[in-house]
């Protein structure tokens, strides 16, 4: 005869699973928690630069919009103020900040745009996949959000003897910027997009200088240039990056696609690091839970498997003290062996 003996669960054996599933608990946020912090800088920095770029791309849209005689007029008064301030010195942007009550920096501020929150152009530089909105001024809130014209220099317009400076930070945790400019070699090409008219320059003298060593950013008679400048080297900005271009010849097939070749994510060599060090904590994560929970369903197998052995042994011997009994009614014969 087969005796069914159900099972409760025993309070100790639930609290015990209970503190097992809170034991787990915290090393997995914890895991989770420095995953989130390793890929933070990755996630913000790739966000801020699809925004940095659609807020170019909406410059040239609404650049559109702009009725033409509007855009000439604008384009007339930035060559005039050039052509008045052919002399004006120029700063190291981290080391001189104008106050924003100069009267003639509010007077700047209005040229190309309605103020030094609105994009005055944009710059490309398709080989290390820069597409930015360039804004007046060089302060701190300029800098976070995209490059800066250094006040001073040249109104990125073109055009003989001018020279216009165009400053980016290089090293912050939460966008790219001018990160790659180190990459850019003699002969590589730079786009300004001011309006619909795409300008276009070729790189012709990189150096690295001092910060107080301002003399290569001044006008030279007679020459369209631009100058780049980032601090360096990276992480360390006790120098100053300066990448200087000409301005050359452009055909309109090579300005219309210029911007797409400048359009694409950057990714950084920090980048990769990171991710890597996040999918090996996590595949990590994933190997001791799957050992801890194997670990813990052997145990509860075998906690199982051990009450139905002590069951059949006590069966065993009950069977067996039977038969050394002999027959439970003293009136039944006893058959001999």
């Amino acid at each position: 005869m087969t005796i069914d003996t159900p099972t409760k669960p025993i309070k100790g054996e639930s609290r015990k699973q209970q503190q097992g599933i809170r034991s787990l608990i915290v090393p997995i946020v914890l895991v989770l928690l420095g995953v989130m912090i390793v890929l933070y800088p990755v996630v913000a920095t790739q966000w801020n630069n699809v925004r940095q770029m659609n807020v170019a791309e909406q410059y040239t849209s609404l650049s559109k919009e702009i009725p033409p005689e509007q855009r000439a007029a604008a384009l007339d008064e930035a060559q005039a103020y050039n052509a008045q301030n052919t002399t004006g010195p120029v700063f190291d942007p981290w080391l001189a900040r104008v106050s924003e009550d100069n009267r003639a920096y509010q007077e700047y501020l209005g040229i190309l745009g309605n103020g030094e929150r609105v994009p005055m152009a944009t710059i490309l530089i398709p080989k290390i996949t820069v597409k930015l909105p360039l804004f007046h001024g060089s302060d701190e809130w300029v800098l976070q959000h995209g490059a800066g014209h250094l006040f001073g220099s040249s109104m990125p317009v073109g055009g003989p003897s001018t020279h216009a400076v165009i400053t980016g930070h290089t090293g912050i945790t939460n966008a790219t910027l001018f990160d790659n400019l180190i990459n850019v070699k003699e002969g590589d090409s730079i786009y300004l997009k001011v309006y619909e008219e795409t300008l276009k320059y070729q790189v012709n003298e990189i150096r690295v200088v001092l910060p107080e060593e301002t003399s290569g950013l001044d006008v030279v008679p007679g020459k369209d240039l631009i100058t780049l400048i980032t601090c360096t080297p990276y992480g360390i900005n006790s120098h100053r990056l300066l990448v200087t271009a000409e301005r050359v010849p452009i055909d309109a097939a090579e300005a219309a696609k210029v911007e797409d070749e400048a359009t694409a994510i950057v990714w950084q060599w920090w980048m990769w690091i990171a991710i890597a060090v996040a999918a090996l904590a996590l595949l990590f994560l994933l190997w001791w839970l799957r050992g801890i929970l194997g670990r813990r369903k052997r145990d509860e197998q075998d906690d199982e498997e051990a009450p139905l052995a002590q069951l059949d042994g006590s069966s065993d011997t009950f069977i067996d003290q039977t038969d050394d009994q002999g027959p439970s009614n003293p009136g039944e014969p006893t058959v001999s062996k």
